[in-house]
This record gives structure tokens, C-alpha cells and sequence, in this order.
């Protein structure tokens, strides 16, 4: 029997470095990952963020400009009815005017909270509770109601917080079980008086709107307004817009 002289062959793990070095490679590849991750994810947040500030923006302009032109319908068409001419002289009110627009930046505050309660002739505008006349009875929504009591509701300046995630109205609940905000009724449908909906505005977050009357007097600048902490941002975040309307109510 022959026998071989060749000495075996040692296998050699993986030294501690070598270990180290992996690990260290996997780590920088799965946190580059994990940022790209999250930078992603907080993108899309900030862009539904912002798109819930331009449709609260949105809201508030659209509705001064309906409350206007309906103000100017029923001064020329005169009469007892000047419910919308109310709510318009409600919002322009001279005791509510801004003096100095340029205290209005929210850049020169500290935060949100801060631009809210320093700014005492804010309001905002309830769409909810802007009617338009339907078949000989007011219908909002696609319900029925057969007072007025409401639309005192259209201009609110109290109940402003800095505690949302962004800008909204907060609705109080329906005055029945069976109505639900988020499930409007048929407008075809009538309804009892205990089950319309009721339409006031709980609590407005992180939005308000400020107006100045023009230099020339015959125009308004309405400063609409909005300011949130942004998840994961550092400081707060802004989006804001000036609708003028010239008035005819003035010229």
C-alpha cells in the first residue's frame, strides 16, 4: 500500500474582519435603502398635505367669490332678501379691516400657534353653510331645511387651532343618528327637520383668512391663509394666497 506524503488541506473560515467588512458593506447598502425609503414616503405626505392646503385654500376663495357675486345680485335686484349682502358686510366689516398687511406674513412668527393668536380679526368661511334657494325651501348639501338659522353660520372667527395635521374645518355631527356627514342624503329625498345635518363648524385647523381694503378703497384683499407642522419637517410649513375683489358696493 502506498502511501501519499501530501499533507491535507486546510480550510479557512472567514476572519473577524472580513466579517466586519460585510457587515459594514450590508449596513451603508440597507440605510441608503431605508432613506430612500423614507424620503419617498415622506414626499407623498407632503404632497397630500399640501394638496389638502390648496383645497381648503381653494374653498375659502371660492366661497368669497359666490358670497360676492350673490351680495351684488341682491343689491340690484333689491327687495326684503339680502342674506348673502349680510354675510359679505359681515366679512368686510371695518372694525375687522388689517391695517398693515405686513404683519400678516407667518414667516415672522415664531409658529403656527403664534400667527393664529396674534392675529385677532382672522375669520374663516363655513361653505356648509352657504344656501342657495332650491324649490321654494333652502337645501344645502343635499338636504332640506326650512330655516335660516344656519347661515348666521357662514362667517366664524373663534374656535382656530394649531392642531391639525393640515388645514381643515372640523364639522360638528349630524343632529340625527341616521345622517352622516361623509354620506350625503339625496337631494331628492326630503327629509324630516331632526334629521338635516347640521353644518356649523366645530373647529377650524390651521387656516384663516385676513382682509385689507385697497389703497383706492374700491377693491378688498382677502389674505387666505394656512400653517402646519408638517410630519417629520423641521419647521413649519406655509401655504398661503391673496384674492382681491373689486366691489361694486364701493366704486
Amino acid at each position: 500500500m502506498k502511501i501519499s506524503s501530501k499533507t491535507p488541506k486546510i480550510r479557512h473560515g472567514d476572519t473577524i474582519v472580513e466579517v466586519m467588512i460585510s457587515l459594514a458593506v450590508f449596513s451603508a447598502v440597507a440605510m441608503a435603502t431605508i432613506n430612500m425609503m423614507n424620503s419617498g414616503i415622506s414626499m407623498a405626505q407632503r404632497s397630500l398635505e399640501m394638496t389638502m392646503a390648496r383645497l381648503a385654500i381653494d374653498s375659502q376663495t371660492n366661497a368669497i367669490d359666490f358670497i360676492h357675486d350673490a351680495a351684488n345680485a341682491e343689491r340690484q335686484k333689491g327687495g326684503e332678501r339680502h342674506k348673502y349682502l349680510d354675510v359679505w358686510n359681515q366679512m368686510t366689516d371695518s372694525s375687522y379691516l388689517v391695517a398693515d398687511p405686513g404683519h400678516l406674513d407667518i414667516n415672522n412668527y415664531a409658529n403656527c400657534e403664534e400667527a393664529i393668536t396674534t392675529n385677532p380679526k382672522k375669520f374663516a368661511i363655513n361653505p356648509r353653510a352657504l344656501r342657495p334657494a332650491y324649490d321654494k325651501r333652502e337645501i344645502y348639501f343635499g338636504v332640506y331645511a326650512t330655516e335660516d338659522a344656519n347661515f348666521n353660520d357662514a362667517v366664524v372667527r373663534e374656535n382656530f387651532t394649531d392642531g391639525g395635521s393640515y388645514p381643515r374645518i372640523i364639522y360638528e355631527r349630524p343632529l340625527s343618528a341616521n345622517s352622516d356627514l361623509d354620506t350625503p342624503l339625496d337631494q331628492n329625498t326630503l327629509v324630516e327637520d331632526s334629521q338635516i345635518t347640521f353644518v356649523k363648524a366645530a373647529e377650524i385647523d390651521n387656516l384663516w383668512v385676513s382682509v385689507a381694503r385697497g389703497e383706492s378703497e374700491n377693491y378688498y384683499d382677502f389674505y387666505v391663509q394656512t400653517c402646519w407642522h408638517s410630519a417629520g419637517a423641521k419647521n413649519f410649513v406655509t401655504f398661503s394666497t391673496v384674492k382681491r375683489i373689486y366691489d361694486r358696493g364701493t366704486l
